[in-house]
């Protein structure tokens, strides 16, 4: 959303003439190509790469957009809107052409805040904990991975595919 809002001059995808999914999907590889240039700009001036990838200004402003989002930011909430209603038309048009139908679709903006009820249970029971930051971890080293993240220091959430409750 961030790389659209900053570079796309409200193109839609019927100016462009692509599929919404495309279009959104176009953005976001953008979003990733001004990253690295950023960070390159800043690893230039010294700064570590790890430090450099959390501080160049398109993912601070993708960071803001989060934590806007999550608090019902009515502007972030209508571009989240329109830009995930492109993308749902455009698959919806792959789908339709393949054959393909579901009974019911699940998004992960549906679920974030029952995930946010684990990570609470999660540190409760001690299966997370708190480092000084403010962010939730587990510590996964027992199993042969290493520890992860589960809620950012801002209190926003963070997607793992593999995470499932902490019951």
């Amino acid at each position: 959303m961030v790389a659209w809002q900053q570079f796309a001059n409200g193109q839609t995808p019927e100016q462009a003439g692509i599929k919404g999914d495309h279009l959104v999907g176009d953005y976001y590889v953008l979003f990733g190509a001004k990253h690295k240039e950023q960070m390159a700009v800043l690893m230039e001036g010294g700064m570590s790469k790890e430090d450099a990838d959390k501080n160049t200004p398109i993912m601070k402003a993708a960071q803001q957009m989060l934590v806007d989002w999550e608090r019902g930011d009515t502007a972030v909430v209508g571009l989240w809107e329109k830009m995930n209603g492109w993308v749902y038309e455009g698959f919806s048009k792959t789908y339709n052409r393949i054959g393909a139908d579901f009974d019911k679709n699940y998004y992960e903006s549906q679920t974030y805040l029952l995930g946010k009820e684990f990570v609470q249970e999660g540190l409760s029971k001690g299966v997370f904990y708190q480092k000084e930051d403010g962010s939730v971890w587990i510590d996964l080293t027992s199993e042969g991975l290493d520890e992860k993240i589960v809620q950012r220091k801002d209190g926003t959430s963070v997607y793992h595919p593999g995470f499932r409750s902490c019951r």
